[in-house]
């Protein structure tokens, strides 16, 4: 079985850095993605938020965040709301465990069984308490 691509990096060029689970299992290397993504060099894929989350789990993936700096924000709850934005818009919901597509128009995401559920922003800002 082909592992299943995590991240992906533009350099080094001609083909980039992909990322993959005996990657991002050292938190060194979630930490160096993060800063990449900082940069605009690399993105997560929704394969690779799942991970981090099922792995990681929020409160982790904040720590890591806290070395990086890539999406930290003083106020907590906007910070969450950042690496939750930034999971939707990549495909994965990580309030469901689930794939499926983030319309930010219409502030939704849609499961890959068709199931639309708006996204409560405030719910999420709230997970800081």
């Amino acid at each position: 079985m082909k592992p299943t691509p995590l991240a992906w990096r533009k350099y080094p060029e001609p083909n980039g850095t992909t990322y993959f689970t005996v990657d991002l299992i050292d938190k060194s290397k979630v930490i160096q993605l993060f800063d990449f993504c900082q940069i605009l060099e690399a993105s997560i894929w929704d394969t690779g938020w799942n991970f981090l989350f099922e792995n990681y789990g929020l409160n982790e993936i904040l720590e890591i965040d806290t070395e990086s700096g890539w999406l930290n924000d003083e106020d907590l709850g906007a910070w969450i709301s950042s690496i939750y934005y930034n999971s939707f818009i990549s495909g994965f919901d990580p309030q469901n465990m689930e794939y499926g597509n983030y319309s930010d128009e219409k502030g939704t995401f849609t499961n890959k069984e068709g199931v639309e559920r708006e996204i409560n922003w405030k719910e999420i800002y709230d997970l800081k308490n």
